[in-house]
């Protein structure tokens, strides 16, 4: 499966727009991500991989996914799941004014990393012609 960047971006902005500090994992299928879709799994791991997203609890299972013997996920729900700092800077540099379109042409065939470096640049070059550096 390859990471659908406008999937990712929708699913971190649901995690802002929390009304508490982490949000669960019906929280977010009201938003619009059921978690008993492959795509939202494999979106979950992935930002949990590079840091965007962790679980209130330490150890494993941090987001609250559990493989059956038999393959199928398991979601705990109730499980309390926060946008780190990380995820913070990642959701608001791409909601710079500029970026997000600029991202969007490249029509996600670059690596998360390389998108999150390009966006933090991106940012900050917005940021500079805002006070004219």
């Amino acid at each position: 499966m390859k990471i659908d960047h406008a999937y990712l971006k929708g699913l971190l902005e649901a995690f802002e727009a929390a009304q508490r500090p982490y949000t669960t994992i019906d929280e977010l299928k009201e938003n619009g991500y059921p978690y008993n879709d492959d795509k939202f799994t494999f979106h979950m791991q992935i930002l949990n991989d590079i840091g965007l997203i962790d679980g209130t609890a330490t150890g494993r299972n941090t987001i609250g996914m559990e493989r059956s013997l038999s393959g199928e996920i398991i979601w705990i729900r109730g499980k309390n799941i926060r946008l780190t700092a990380a995820g913070h800077e990642y959701i608001n540099n791409l909601n710079e004014p500029g970026v997000w379109p600029i991202i969007q042409q490249n029509n996600g065939e670059s690596a998360l990393g390389t998108v999150t470096v390009l966006a933090k640049e991106l940012a900050i070059s917005e940021a500079r012609k805002k006070i004219n550096l």
